[in-house]
């Protein structure tokens, strides 16, 4: 499917440049399904991207060819909702796997805010956010994000057992944090 994604442009050029010359040639009534191809196939490139397939690529750990497929989205703020936050969900985890801890943030926060469906992603989210937030001693922000974690109805025991480990090691603090100031 990977290649459908890259020629589509191509594809849809080449339905309107056919589609131009028999309009030209014989007339609209033969054209017509040609320009209707083309545009069918340019709303659904603007409005869905590559967003699964670069989700699949990163879920495997093909980080640089996910990184590659969103590259070619030219016009993220056009993709249905859903697609956008799955945009902002890749874009945050490409970028704190390349340990660029401020863009992932904004990202991550931007794909909850947008809103993802699906429980596992969604604790995903709140797990590295939590992370980053424990990272820059943000103990509430990061808190409050375990508790999302923690409260996401899914079946991923990594990411459970990471969240009560999370939610351990700011209690730690939080008591560190009360026996120093007495």
């Amino acid at each position: 499917m990977y290649w459908y994604h890259r020629i589509s442009p191509f594809l849809t050029l080449f339905f309107a440049a056919v589609g131009i010359i028999l309009h030209f040639k014989v007339g609209i009534a033969t054209a017509l399904p040609l320009y209707l191809g083309a545009l069918f196939l340019l709303v659904t490139y603007l409005l869905f991207g590559n967003i699964w397939l670069a989700l699949g690529k990163l879920k495997r750990g093909n980080l640089h060819q996910a990184e590659t497929i969103l590259k070619s989205i030219k016009y993220p703020k056009l993709l249905f909702r859903t697609h956008r936050a799955y945009y902002h969900f890749i874009q945050g985890m490409l970028a704190i796997k390349q340990e660029n801890m401020e863009d992932g943030k904004v990202n991550l926060e931007e794909a909850l805010e947008i809103g993802i469906h699906r429980a596992t992603d969604r604790a995903l989210i709140t797990l590295n956010l939590a992370s980053l937030y424990l990272q820059q001693n943000n103990i509430p922000k990061a808190s409050n994000y375990i508790k999302e974690t923690l409260e996401c109805p899914t079946n991923d025991l990594l990411i459970k057992q990471r969240a009560v480990l999370f939610e351990r090691k700011i209690q730690d603090l939080l008591s560190q944090q009360k026996a120093s100031s007495n």
